[in-house]
């Protein structure tokens, strides 16, 4: 038998006894393919013997739930920048030149404060 055929029989043979059900026929074709499979058996045997589910606590389950919706709400957002890049670009820009705009306009009416009171006066 190949080692392909026997990895799948070994396969079932532990899915079966890990669902808490017996294959006898599995696990004595398995036996006679020899020693090698024998023994693997016998520790799928032992393994599913030892390994019981075990459930975790409702207040792990609920802090990994919400560290993982964190992860993922700063990977959508880190993925928005990326696509919006061009554009977060373009609008960093235009607020400077607003401030810039703003600033030589607020110099001029502290320099020159008379002047802006004539022309409001007029």
């Amino acid at each position: 038998m190949e080692e392909r055929e026997l990895s799948e029989l070994l396969t079932a043979y532990t899915e079966a006894i890990l669902k808490g059900g017996e294959s006898r026929e599995l696990r004595e074709k398995l036996r006679r393919l020899g020693p090698e499979a024998a023994a693997l058996t016998r520790l799928a045997e032992d393994l599913a013997a030892t390994l019981i589910p075990v459930r975790p606590d409702p207040a792990f389950r609920t802090a990994l739930a919400a560290r993982l919706k964190g992860r993922f709400r700063r990977h959508e957002l880190q993925r928005w920048i990326s696509t919006h890049r061009k554009e977060l670009a373009f609008g960093a820009a235009v607020v400077g030149s607003v401030f810039s705009v703003a600033g030589v306009v607020a110099y001029f009416v502290k320099v020159h404060p008379h002047r802006q009171a004539r022309k409001l006066a007029a």
